[in-house]
């Protein structure tokens, strides 16, 4: 089955059979349209035959069938083609022929070479959208990792450090972040405010709540606080009455 296409130069309108005779017109297509555009193994005379580009073995019989054309006439067109327009050579055997097309490679390479190129394009087409796809899918299983990283440190941290963790973003919301030098003296202060950890735990929480840069003390609740409304109305009463 023929595939692809054949260049088909202007010149040809230029020849004097074209007008003349269009039996002559229709057999030179067909014979463009055979030619191997690659190397390719055919039967010449009964033995295997290497044809190159612009080659193609056939018989009169054949073409006759393949284009309507009487296998007489078609005998004086390719003897016509060949000594007197020069556009091919004949090898005849006594089974088939061998058909060469002159000048094939300057009339007809530039299909070969758009044609590689088209498969080239589409290699390094198809090679970039690979890449590209390799490339996402490693970035969204290394962002997969990572964030499955992150939550496996969550879980392991100890309340505390994960307070630390808050205070640090604490800090960092109030455009003062700490480096691992302030840190360090943040923790170290930490530790001779409170040797337990919730202490150190209400600490932190309380330096967040307030919008401060540093740790301090907690804060003692005033009597009057822990006290309900009713007893602090009644210790009221009576520090009057004294």
């Amino acid at each position: 089955m023929l595939q692809g296409w054949i260049k088909l130069h202007r010149k040809l309108s230029d020849k004097s059979f074209f007008k003349k005779d269009s039996e002559k017109v229709h057999l030179w297509i067909l014979l463009l349209l055979k030619a191997n555009f690659t190397e390719k193994e055919e039967c010449l005379g009964g033995k295997p035959f290497l044809c190159k580009p612009g080659q193609f073995t056939t018989g009169r019989r054949q073409l006759a069938e393949e284009s309507g054309i009487s296998e007489s006439k078609i005998e004086r067109i390719l003897t016509y083609f060949e000594k007197i327009e020069q556009q091919i050579e004949q090898r005849k055997m006594s089974t088939n022929r061998l058909i060469t097309i002159l000048n094939w490679e300057e009339c007809q390479q530039i299909e070969q070479q758009i044609e590689q190129q088209v498969n080239n394009d589409r290699t390094a087409t198809e090679q970039r959208l690979n890449t590209l796809k390799e490339c996402k899918e490693c970035k969204e299983i290394k962002e997969i990792k990572e964030i499955k990283e992150i939550k496996e440190i969550k879980e392991i941290k100890t309340p505390l450090e994960n307070k630390i963790d808050d205070f640090i973003i604490h800090r960092k919301e109030l455009k003062k972040p700490l480096d691992a030098y302030k840190l360090g003296l943040i923790i170290k202060k930490l530790n001779k405010l409170a040797s337990d950890d919730d202490d150190k735990i209400n600490i932190l929480q309380q330096s967040i709540d307030e919008g401060w840069h540093g740790v301090f003390e907690l804060k003692k609740k005033t009597k009057a606080t822990a006290m309900s409304m009713q007893e602090f109305h009644e210790y009221l009463t009576k520090g009057l009455e004294e």
